[in-house]
């Protein structure tokens, strides 16, 4: 007879059997590193397990890090050129090859030398008068000293009011170790009327040596005849055989020496 399937019967749950024997104790499962492997810079990291599932080896496959870029020693460095820039005081720059860097650097060593030789040696400054070797420059206090009359003194004349007008009268004075030098130039309008010959105009002067007339050089403005100037034995200016002419401007000049 043919069997006849019918589907799938499930029959109600039976009842729980008897518990069974316990089985044997299992083996404890261990890990080992088995061995490490380095392999070029790139390649992937693996780890596979050479063991059992109890008893694990795992072998290792590190790669390489990123290979690190050659530096040369600067002891071991020789540059065959420099290029020095024509600026003054270059000032290296991020891109600069050695050649460019180091040639800037000589050439502002170059630049600080040549600035340092313009300096004048602050040693070579001496505060007297008595120096006489060459390369040495005066104090500034000598300039006081100078002023007060150690070498030279400038001097401003007295004047006639009443004879001239608009007078620029001056005289420098000059030390020589023996007698004083002095040298003279005045300019002077005449007043509202001449002024005959030998008239003092001016007073104030340092008086000449051993009592004797000082001559001068003049003439007057308008380039018409010179006349002739002097210095007095009382130290004042006076004309000479000539009448200076009310309104005119004259010149007098001269040197002379003074006890």
């Amino acid at each position: 007879m043919a069997d006849i399937f019918i589907g799938n019967i499930k029959g109600p749950q039976g009842d729980t059997g008897p518990q069974g024997n316990q089985g044997e104790k299992g083996d404890a499962a261990t890990i080992r590193v088995g061995s490490v492997t380095t392999t070029q810079y790139g390649q992937t990291a693996r780890v596979t397990n050479s063991g059992t599932e109890h008893d694990a080896v795992f072998d290792f496959v590190i790669p390489q890090g990123r290979p690190g870029e050659q530096v040369t020693r600067m002891d071991n460095l020789t540059l065959d050129a420099l290029t020095e820039p024509s600026a003054s005081f270059p000032v290296p720059a991020i891109g600069d090859n050695g050649s460019t860097l180091f040639g800037k650097i000589s050439k502002w060593f170059s630049d600080m030398s040549a600035l340092v030789a313009t300096k004048f040696n602050a040693a070579n400054v001496v505060n007297n008068l008595t120096t006489t070797a060459s390369g040495y420059a005066l104090d500034a206090r000598q300039g006081k000293a100078i002023s007060d009359g150690a070498l030279f003194a400038v001097h401003t004349g007295a004047i006639y009011q009443n004879r001239i007008q608009n007078a620029n009268l001056n005289y420098v004075v000059f030390n020589t170790g023996y007698k004083r030098a002095v040298l003279t130039y005045n300019i002077f309008q005449v007043g509202s009327a001449d002024i005959a010959p030998n008239t003092a105009i001016a007073t104030g002067f340092w008086k000449p040596t051993h009592n004797t007339e000082a001559p001068l050089y003049a003439y007057p403005t308008d380039g018409s005849k010179a006349i002739g100037f002097y210095i007095n034995t009382a130290g004042s200016l006076c004309n000479g055989n000539q009448t200076l002419t009310a309104g005119k401007w004259y010149v007098c000049q001269g040197y002379y020496v003074t006890d």
